[in-house]
């Protein structure tokens, strides 16, 4: 496992590659093995974070993996126009009572309070999102799979999901300012 993030990132670098030569918009999902229990790093980032904890050097060597990412993006010529989302999929795991310490928020992992599902997001589009912008607005992870359609200029032909955060207009990424009328109902399915 140590070694897993590695051998997935020069995957991806090589894809990106690939992809931008065919010319075609493309979509690709790199989720990390680290920074999770068990955490081991790899022999070249072991100590990098000068601190005695595994977790530590983990985090520099994702962060070194991300910017790996991205440098392929810009040499294979598509960074400018490429869409750049990095989060995570839960908040942290309860380790102690009452949330570990690792949060503010009530909950954790495996709990619907705000601690298990509100996850910080890194977004990223060179001349489409201001640098240093914040937003404390919500979106739902899923609504990415149509968002990359809507950024990509693919039309949904299924419509299973009809919400997008497609955060092209400057004054939001919330799907429900896009189209306020827009809701989703207890089924899933678009209510108006």
């Amino acid at each position: 496992m140590a070694e897993g993030d590695r051998l997935l990132k020069e995957f991806s670098v090589k894809k990106i590659k690939e992809l931008a030569e065919g010319g075609a918009p493309f979509f690709l999902e790199h989720a990390f093995m680290k920074v999770h229990a068990d955490n081991f790093a790899s022999k070249a980032f072991e100590g990098k974070s000068g601190s005695k904890y595994p977790y530590k050097d983990d985090v520099v060597e994702v962060d070194a993996y991300i910017g790996e990412i991205v440098d392929a993006l810009d040499k294979a010529g598509v960074l400018a126009n490429t869409f750049v989302f990095v989060t995570s999929d839960n908040g942290p795991q309860l380790d102690s009572s009452p949330d570990a310490g690792y949060t503010p928020f009530r909950g954790a992992k495996g709990s619907a309070w705000e601690g298990g599902v509100r996850v910080p997001v890194i977004a990223y589009w060179r001349g489409m999102i201001k640098p240093g912008r914040q937003s404390d607005e919500l979106f739902d992870l899923m609504d990415l799979f149509n968002t990359s359609l809507h950024l990509a200029g693919i039309a949904n032909k299924n419509r299973r999901i009809v919400t997008s955060m497609a955060s092209t207009r400057p004054r939001s990424c919330s799907p429900t300012t896009e189209n306020p009328t827009a809701r989703r109902s207890s089924s899933g399915t678009r209510k108006t």
